[in-house]
């Protein structure tokens, strides 16, 4: 697996690059996700690496986290839900891509600044 061979180490002793690329991948995650938290997603992985359980200090990431493993361990492993369950998330998750970053990126205008969120095009005009 993937994020065994490689993240693995990484979650067991990192670096401060590990900690600030991890860090802006998970923060940039969000106008796709508007809900998901950084905290709650860094321990769903690293549970999923089979780690010890930590507590998170945040209500909104324990929400989520519990939420998180929720829908991996039930939704996603009935049969019969993950034949409904996937479908649906995965046109959930193409929508949420379609108006967050496409369409209207309100929430990265918000995050990253106008400049950014409009994409690398406007940014090589401006800076060229």
């Amino acid at each position: 697996m993937f994020a065994e061979r490689f993240f693995k180490p990484l979650i067991q002793n990192p670096t401060d690059e590990f900690l600030k690329l991890s860090d802006a991948f998970l923060i940039a995650m969000t106008p796709v996700i508007p809900l998901s938290h950084k905290d709650a997603l860094y321990e769903h992985m690293r549970r999923s690496l089979n780690f010890e359980p930590r507590k998170l200090t945040s209500l909104h990431a324990r929400i989520v986290l519990s939420v998180q493993i929720f829908i991996h361990e039930v939704l996603l492993t009935i049969w019969w839900l993950a034949f409904i369950w996937k479908p649906f998330m995965n046109g959930l998750l193409r929508f949420s891509i379609w108006a967050n970053c496409q369409k209207y990126p309100l929430v990265a205008m918000i995050m990253f600044g106008k400049e950014v969120s409009r994409g690398p095009k406007n940014l090589i005009e401006n800076h060229s």
